[in-house]
């Protein structure tokens, strides 16, 4: 199912974003909008949307199953809207490979992604935010995956 945050808040996971490479001082590199994907054996199980960033870049997450890796892209909906994302039905590897243009990865502020592996018992995490548009601007605007070209898989 596509959910946004669900369960008991005692049960969230708490996630505490970092942003990476960069001094983020601008507007266009500030968080507008979150996303999350579980992955579990290589195939979407949840989707989270309009997750809500609080200014100490943390956000509370409940995932059906503490397992999995969950991938998170800011200000990413324009790129993820059109692609035919579904539960059960999208692979990793096809999410890992969505393409787009360097405009489609500013059109909300820069597009930034990051990870985490799950684990039992957890509670909280840290997720370093990459911008996939530096990626994009220096090959000339020919695109790499969008996720991929932030996260190393």
């Amino acid at each position: 199912t596509t959910e946004d945050i669900q369960g008991n808040q005692q049960d969230a996971l708490t996630v505490q974003f970092s942003r990476t490479g960069t001094d983020y001082n601008t507007a266009d590199e500030e968080i507008k909008s979150l996303s999350a994907y579980r992955f579990e054996n290589g195939i979407l199980k949840e989707v989270f949307s309009t997750l809500p960033v609080n200014g100490t870049l943390t956000c509370q997450l409940v995932p059906e199953q503490m397992r999995g890796t969950v991938y998170f892209l800011a200000n990413g909906e324009h790129f993820t809207g059109s692609t035919g994302i579904q539960p059960e039905a999208t692979t990793e590897a096809d999410f890992l490979n969505i393409k787009g243009t360097a405009e489609a990865m500013m059109e909300n502020g820069f597009l930034m992604t990051g990870q985490t592996v799950l684990q039992a018992d957890e509670t909280l995490v840290a997720v370093g935010l990459k911008r996939s548009v530096a990626s994009a601007i220096a090959q000339g605007g020919t695109i790499p995956p969008i996720i991929t070209a932030a996260i190393t898989v």
